[in-house]
């Protein structure tokens, strides 16, 4: 940007600028730095800038602020009627005005206002309190992380699955169930129909086990049940039943591999709406194998969007009235700013651009704190020209 700098002055005189922070201090022309006038014994001709006269015969004079001062903030601009050949300490002050700086560029003040960190103990029910706890939430720390959920929520996630085609895939399966399962195992009971009939119902057909007595069957009854409960060694034998039992229950505990009620709090997260179960874990294998790809670990992370993603959750985001909140703060961005000198102490007011609906009024002070109730602050003064 250029010309952020005016000031109104009779044609034909020559005019300079000086930049002055919010403690008062002169900024030393071509950098960054800001010192108490005097300093080192330097003078006007230390702190000046260009401003100059625009077209002829006119009264308007024009500078730009200095791009060398790179530190955001609310500036004091002085203009100062050169007397001499160079600018020096006694020349008169013909103007002054405020300057919202970015840094790099003039803002509005509202646009300033917008631009200050937010307290780290914001005014409760703020906009500031409000757009903290906002974006607090949204944050990988908060509950409601929005990157989380954009990470398993995509369109092309939500692509995937609807190409599945889960739904065909299920009555597919469906179909071949009731069809090979149902014939194999009508061809079971053709196989064991005589064994049925020698049996008989219930057992009936059956008058003892290989000539085994009733005080036989008695015993080993007994010395099963008493195997059964019999704890199983520390060390059992490889690849015995022990082993097995054992190595399986340790896999299902909470401490091993497989802990199954882990496993079941995932799984009751999984929402198939389509029917193709067998692509989809299809597709799944190929991206785990392929050499090209890496496991997604928002595929890995979609076992906890059930846990995100519920009706509770969604229900409390919609009673935090987000959307009004938003509208809240993009109309006050977009609004129209006026001073009310009526009120006391005076007052600026945020409007919803092009209506008279208020939007926010806030007490106005100076840089000292004090409130604002009359035009009081003194820029300079003015000489008659000889």
């Amino acid at each position: 940007m250029a010309n952020e700098v005016h000031a109104d002055h009779e044609s034909g005189d020559s005019l300079y600028g000086v930049v002055y922070n919010s403690a008062g201090q002169a900024n030393i022309a071509g950098g960054n730095t800001f010192e108490d006038w005097g300093d080192g014994a330097s003078d006007a001709d230390t702190y000046d800038f260009a401003i100059t006269e625009v077209g002829t015969g006119g009264v308007r004079y024009v500078g730009d602020f200095p791009s060398t001062i790179t530190t955001a903030g609310i500036y004091s601009v002085v203009s100062f009627l050169k007397l001499g050949a160079s600018p020096a300490d006694g020349d008169d002050i013909i103007g002054g005005q405020t300057i919202y700086w970015s840094g790099t560029a003039e803002l509005t003040e509202t646009q300033y206002s917008m631009n200050v960190a937010i307290p780290g103990s914001p005014t409760a029910n703020s906009i500031n309190e409000r757009i903290a706890a906002v974006d607090d939430l949204t944050q990988a720390s908060g509950d409601g992380d929005l990157a989380a959920l954009a990470s398993i929520c995509t369109e092309a996630r939500l692509a995937e699955l609807d190409a599945a085609n889960l739904p065909s895939d299920v009555d597919a399966i469906l179909t071949d169930t009731g069809t090979t399962l149902e014939n194999r195992a009508i061809a079971i009971e053709t196989d064991t129909a005589d064994i049925q009939s020698q049996i008989g119902t219930a057992g009936a057909g059956l008058s003892d086990l290989g000539g085994m007595s009733t005080g036989m069957k008695a015993e080993v009854n007994a010395e099963v049940d008493t195997a059964l409960n019999t704890a199983i060694p520390g060390s059992p034998t490889a690849d015995s039943i022990n082993e097995r039992i054992a190595a399986i229950d340790n896999l299902t505990q909470a401490s091993g591999a497989g802990d199954l009620a882990a496993t079941k709090v995932k799984t009751d997260g999984l929402n198939f709406t389509g029917t193709d179960v067998k692509a989809t874990l299809d597709g799944e294998e190929t991206v785990t194998n392929s050499a090209s790809r890496t496991a997604s670990k928002a595929d890995v992370s979609a076992l906890a969007l059930a846990s995100i993603c519920t009706e509770a959750r969604l229900a409390e985001l919609d009673a935090a009235k987000l959307p009004t909140d938003i509208d809240f703060i993009k109309n006050v961005q977009e609004g129209d700013v006026s001073i009310d000198t009526s009120a006391t102490p005076w007052q600026a007011v945020v409007k919803i651009k092009g209506t008279d609906t208020e939007l926010i009024r806030k007490d106005l002070a100076d840089k000292d704190g004090n409130n604002i109730a009359s035009v009081n602050a003194l820029i300079g003064r003015y000489t008659e020209p000889s």
